[in-house]
């Protein structure tokens, strides 16, 4: 039988038999040598220019469908949270990479979440999606002959739109 040992917490992974170890070992060899090879990847991706955009798909297949669907998910604080969060999630991972000085206002908000130990203050997190949810510099263009599409992947509340729009430079 063998056992793992988990560094850190001191967890231990469940006794696995000969067949499980080998085929164990195997996976974690193959593991090992992807994650030795991100490195390189990372500094190719580091030199690749690339646009990011935020799909409605991104969050649900239905998201800012109709003005039925905005009330329902919206005004409640669960469904908002998660709207929310996706719109965190892209403003860290995309977002900021395609306009970093239009956003670095609400990245240097979004950082400050994980200023202290524990858990998220839901009262900063809640602050933060408002102020996400309400702004309106989303949109970007590539500058390039002939003019590119604008993006914008979220909407201020009320608006007259449902969908995410693209708009001609």
């Amino acid at each position: 039988m063998v056992a793992r040992a988990v560094a850190g917490d001191c967890l231990y992974a469940p006794a696995l038999d000969e067949k499980e170890a080998e085929a164990y070992r195997e996976e974690q060899a193959i593991i090992e040598a992807f994650v030795e090879g991100l490195p390189q990847c990372a500094r190719l991706m580091a030199h690749v220019p690339s646009l990011l955009i935020f799909d409605d798909h991104d969050v649900t297949d239905d998201w800012n469908l109709t003005a039925d669907w905005e009330r329902c998910a919206y005004g409640h604080p669960f469904s908002k949270r998660i709207i929310g969060n996706a719109l965190v999630a892209y403003l860290l991972c995309q977002g900021w990479g395609n306009a970093p000085d239009k956003l670095n206002p609400l990245l240097h908000q979004a950082i400050t979440l994980f200023d202290d130990v524990g858990p998220l203050n839901l009262g900063a997190q809640d602050a933060l999606i408002e102020r996400l949810l309400r702004f309106q510099g989303w949109e970007f263009q590539v500058p390039a002959r002939p003019h590119s599409s604008c993006w914008t992947p979220v909407r201020a509340a009320g608006a007259a739109s449902a969908a995410p729009t693209a708009r001609q430079a």
